[in-house]
């Protein structure tokens, strides 16, 4: 099952007059975990599929150019990095829903015990 996600990263820009600049990313991704395959089906890895990039300045999502949007997107490592990007969520979603699952055993138990 596919979920969406937001990666947070940088670009930064050498300027015409030699300065440089660092716009802030947004990178919306759809992560889709690989599965260990069946007798009908290979194994398959995880994968992500980049579906809007977007600059953060001053509070505001700015939209991003086609051609740029494009060669984000294609830029080298930068699905690996959604891939762990995702599994690094993936793994503190499951703690966070294990911690809320122990308070919530927790509470049951003191309010029996009243």
């Amino acid at each position: 099952m596919a979920r969406t996600r937001t990666f947070i990263t940088g670009l930064d820009l050498s300027l015409w007059d030699g300065g440089e600049q660092q716009l802030v990313l947004a990178v919306d991704y759809e992560f889709h975990p690989g599965s260990k395959g069946s007798w009908d089906e290979p194994p398959a890895g995880d994968t992500a599929e980049v579906t809007a990039v977007r600059i953060l300045r001053d509070g505001e999502h700015l939209s991003v150019p086609e051609w740029l949007s494009g060669w984000i997107e294609a830029a080298a490592g930068l699905l690996d990095s959604l891939v762990t990007h995702a599994a690094e969520q993936n793994d503190s979603d499951k703690s966070d829903a294990a911690e809320r699952r122990a308070e919530a055993d927790r509470d049951d138990r003191m309010m029996e015990g009243r």
